[in-house]
Protein backbone atom coordinates (compact mmCIF):
# COMPACT_ATOMS: atom_id res chain seq x y z
CA UNK A 1 0.00 0.00 0.00
CA UNK A 2 1.32 3.45 -0.88
CA UNK A 3 1.98 5.73 2.08
CA UNK A 4 2.34 8.93 0.14
CA UNK A 5 -0.09 11.68 -0.53
CA UNK A 6 -0.21 13.43 -3.88
CA UNK A 7 3.44 14.26 -4.19
CA UNK A 8 4.64 17.48 -5.72
CA UNK A 9 6.32 17.09 -9.06
CA UNK A 10 8.02 20.21 -10.36
CA UNK A 11 8.96 20.14 -14.04
CA UNK A 12 12.72 20.01 -14.42
CA UNK A 13 13.42 20.48 -10.71
CA UNK A 14 14.74 17.88 -8.30
CA UNK A 15 17.72 16.13 -6.78
CA UNK A 16 20.98 16.15 -8.69
CA UNK A 17 22.66 14.13 -5.96
CA UNK A 18 22.21 13.22 -2.32
CA UNK A 19 24.19 11.38 0.30
CA UNK A 20 24.36 10.94 4.04
CA UNK A 21 27.01 12.99 5.80
CA UNK A 22 28.16 13.47 9.37
CA UNK A 23 27.88 17.07 10.60
CA UNK A 24 31.24 18.79 11.16
CA UNK A 25 29.48 21.65 12.94
CA UNK A 26 26.02 22.55 14.18
CA UNK A 27 23.46 23.65 11.59
CA UNK A 28 19.68 23.88 11.29
CA UNK A 29 17.33 21.61 9.34
CA UNK A 30 15.40 23.93 7.00
CA UNK A 31 12.37 21.61 7.10
CA UNK A 32 11.65 21.44 10.84
CA UNK A 33 14.01 24.01 12.36
CA UNK A 34 15.67 21.44 14.63
CA UNK A 35 19.39 21.45 15.24
CA UNK A 36 21.65 19.15 13.29
CA UNK A 37 24.33 18.77 15.95
CA UNK A 38 28.01 18.18 15.34
CA UNK A 39 28.42 14.44 14.72
CA UNK A 40 24.78 13.85 13.68
CA UNK A 41 24.09 12.18 10.36
CA UNK A 42 22.03 14.19 7.90
CA UNK A 43 21.04 14.11 4.25
CA UNK A 44 23.09 16.45 2.08
CA UNK A 45 21.42 17.07 -1.24
CA UNK A 46 22.30 19.13 -4.28
CA UNK A 47 19.09 20.32 -5.92
CA UNK A 48 18.10 22.00 -9.14
CA UNK A 49 15.29 24.44 -8.30
CA UNK A 50 13.88 27.42 -10.16
CA UNK A 51 16.78 27.43 -12.60
CA UNK A 52 19.48 27.39 -9.91
CA UNK A 53 21.57 24.82 -8.08
CA UNK A 54 21.28 24.69 -4.30
CA UNK A 55 22.67 22.60 -1.46
CA UNK A 56 20.31 21.46 1.28
CA UNK A 57 20.77 19.69 4.61
CA UNK A 58 17.94 17.63 6.10
CA UNK A 59 17.84 15.93 9.50
CA UNK A 60 17.17 12.19 9.66
CA UNK A 61 13.66 12.81 11.06
CA UNK A 62 12.61 14.90 8.07
CA UNK A 63 14.36 12.56 5.65
CA UNK A 64 12.29 9.70 7.08
CA UNK A 65 9.05 11.70 6.66
CA UNK A 66 9.95 12.57 3.06
CA UNK A 67 10.85 8.95 2.28
CA UNK A 68 7.50 7.66 3.57
CA UNK A 69 5.04 10.43 2.71
CA UNK A 70 6.58 12.30 -0.25
CA UNK A 71 8.71 9.81 -2.21
CA UNK A 72 7.98 11.48 -5.54
CA UNK A 73 8.95 14.98 -4.46
CA UNK A 74 8.23 17.82 -2.10
CA UNK A 75 8.69 21.57 -1.81
CA UNK A 76 11.88 22.43 0.06
CA UNK A 77 11.13 24.09 3.36
CA UNK A 78 7.52 22.88 3.44
CA UNK A 79 7.75 19.27 4.62
CA UNK A 80 6.30 20.07 8.06
CA UNK A 81 3.35 22.05 6.63
CA UNK A 82 2.73 19.50 3.87
CA UNK A 83 2.75 16.66 6.41
CA UNK A 84 0.21 18.45 8.60
CA UNK A 85 -2.02 19.16 5.59
CA UNK A 86 -1.81 15.56 4.41
CA UNK A 87 -2.57 14.10 7.84
CA UNK A 88 -5.41 16.60 8.34
CA UNK A 89 -7.03 15.48 5.07
CA UNK A 90 -6.55 11.73 5.63
CA UNK A 91 -8.80 9.51 7.68
CA UNK A 92 -6.73 7.84 10.38
CA UNK A 93 -8.21 4.51 9.29
CA UNK A 94 -6.88 5.11 5.75
CA UNK A 95 -3.32 5.80 6.88
CA UNK A 96 -1.34 2.57 6.46
CA UNK A 97 0.26 1.51 9.75
CA UNK A 98 3.09 0.03 7.70
CA UNK A 99 3.93 3.58 6.62
CA UNK A 100 4.20 4.84 10.18
CA UNK A 101 6.16 1.79 11.28
CA UNK A 102 8.90 2.58 8.74
CA UNK A 103 9.58 6.02 10.23
CA UNK A 104 12.56 6.67 12.49
CA UNK A 105 11.38 7.07 16.12
CA UNK A 106 11.60 10.88 16.10
CA UNK A 107 9.51 11.09 12.92
CA UNK A 108 7.01 8.55 14.25
CA UNK A 109 6.57 10.74 17.33
CA UNK A 110 5.89 13.81 15.16
CA UNK A 111 3.25 11.97 13.10
CA UNK A 112 1.58 10.46 16.17
CA UNK A 113 1.52 13.85 17.93
CA UNK A 114 -0.17 15.46 14.92
CA UNK A 115 -2.71 12.64 14.67
CA UNK A 116 -3.43 12.86 18.42
CA UNK A 117 -3.92 16.63 18.18
CA UNK A 118 -6.40 16.20 15.31
CA UNK A 119 -8.26 13.53 17.24
CA UNK A 120 -8.42 15.74 20.35
CA UNK A 121 -9.83 18.60 18.24
CA UNK A 122 -12.56 16.38 16.73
Amino acid sequence: MNCSCSAVSIDGDGYLSSRTRKAAKKSICPECGDDIKKGDEYLFATLFLDGGIYNNKMCKKCESIVDQFFPDGYYCGEVKDDLESYLDSTWIEDLPSSCISKLVPEAMSVVCDILQRYQDEA
